[in-house]
C-alpha cells in the first residue's frame, strides 16, 4: 500500500536537519533500492528553507509506516515534529518540492 507522509519540522530543527541530512538521504536511497520509498522531498517555506518532508512510502500497513518514520534520523534527532500519513492511491505524478506559504497557512488556521 502507498502512504502519503507529511512530516513537519520542529521550529528549532534547522541546524539538526543540516547536521543529519547525509544520514537521512542514505536511508532514503536504501529505501528506494528496497522499493519502500516511492518519492519524496523537502517542504520549502517562503524563506526557501526546509520546513518538513513529504514522501510516498510503499509499506503493508500503518504500523510499518510508524516504524519506518521512527527509525529515520530526522525522528531520532527531533527534526520532525508532527507527522501525518494517509493511505494513498498509486502516484500519478512525481513530487519535487512543495512550497508552503506561511501566509496561506495562517489564513486557513485562523
Amino acid at each position: 500500500m502507498h502512504f502519503l507522509i507529511v512530516a513537519l519540522d520542529r521550529p528549532d530543527a534547522f541546524d539538526r536537519r543540516l547536521a543529519t541530512r547525509d544520514e537521512h538521504l542514505a536511508g532514503v536511497q536504501q529505501g528506494r533500492l528496497d522499493s519502500i520509498v516511492v518519492d519524496g522531498g523537502a517542504i520549502i517555506g517562503d524563506d526557501q528553507r526546509p520546513r518538513g518532508s513529504a514522501m510516498i512510502l510503499n509499506l503493508p500497513d500503518r504500523e510499518s509506516v510508524e516504524a519506518r518514520l521512527a527509525a529515520d534520523v530526522y525522528s531520532r534527532e527531533r527534526v520532525w515534529g508532527r507527522s501525518r500519513f494517509i493511505l494513498y492511491t498509486a502516484p500519478r505524478f512525481k513530487l519535487s518540492k512543495f512550497f508552503i506559504s506561511e501566509n496561506c497557512t495562517k489564513k486557513h488556521n485562523a
